[in-house]
């Protein structure tokens, strides 16, 4: 196949031109660039501008008649914009303030250990009215189903012989006790007596009771509860 001149011409040039890039391209692309350094002076700052004269002699006057409005500049009044009142709210407000002011003074005007006192007085009674109503709730007989008030007594012991159950209460009485006896029937011995100390309205009041009796004649009482 016949290639024409002018077709082979322009791959020869084209060739040529290729060949031409790659031996220039790389040395325009490695080239340093190189930059120049300028130097420029700052231009010298303005002068500065004076004040004049009468802004200096206006600054001192000034001075001079705050200072003779207000001689100690340290105490001087903040003013506050309040809202504006009516009549009405005015005199309300200027009664509230009065009486408040009236009830400081003489707060203020009473001693401190007199205020103190009473404190203290006051915190000192508050526990004892607590107690002597606490022990007035606890005073005051339980009700039963009824309505009768319950009773406690101290079962201080059982015996089959009533002699000796009478013994005990007339000791017991001499000492000062409230003692009693009771008869109950009994499966093994027929009749038995129990010897009671009491009765009181609440268990609390026996109690102490029962700790003597206990230190002093070595009887174990057992509180019951009285039936008579």
């Amino acid at each position: 196949m016949l290639i024409d001149d002018g077709l082979k011409q322009r791959v020869v040039g084209a060739i040529v031109l290729v060949a031409i890039a790659a031996i220039f391209l790389p040395w325009l692309f490695d080239e340093k660039t190189t930059y120049e350094r300028v130097s420029a002076e700052l231009p010298p700052p303005p002068p500065a501008i004076a004040e004049p004269d009468f802004v200096d002699e206006a600054r001192t006057q000034a001075k001079k008649e705050l200072a003779a409005i207000n001689p100690n500049p340290e105490q001087a009044e903040v003013v506050i914009d309040e809202p504006v009142l009516d009549e009405t709210t005015a005199s309300t407000a200027a009664l509230d303030t009065t009486s408040v002011s009236e009830k400081t003074d003489d707060v203020s005007s009473e001693p401190n250990q007199d205020t103190q006192q009473v404190v203290e007085q006051s915190v000192a009674e508050q526990p004892a009215t607590e107690v002597v109503q606490q022990n007035d709730i606890e005073d005051k007989p339980s009700l039963d189903a009824k309505g009768l008030p319950i009773s406690w007594t101290i079962q201080v012991g059982t015996f089959a012989d009533s002699n000796n159950a009478n013994s005990l209460v007339k000791k017991l009485q001499t000492e000062g006790y409230k003692a009693y006896s009771q008869k109950l029937p009994s499966n093994k011995h027929g009749v038995i007596t129990r010897v009671f100390v009491g009765p009181r309205f609440t268990k609390k009041q026996l109690q102490p009771v029962v700790q003597a009796l206990h230190e002093k004649w070595q009887l174990d009482g057992i509180i019951v509860r009285y039936t008579p």
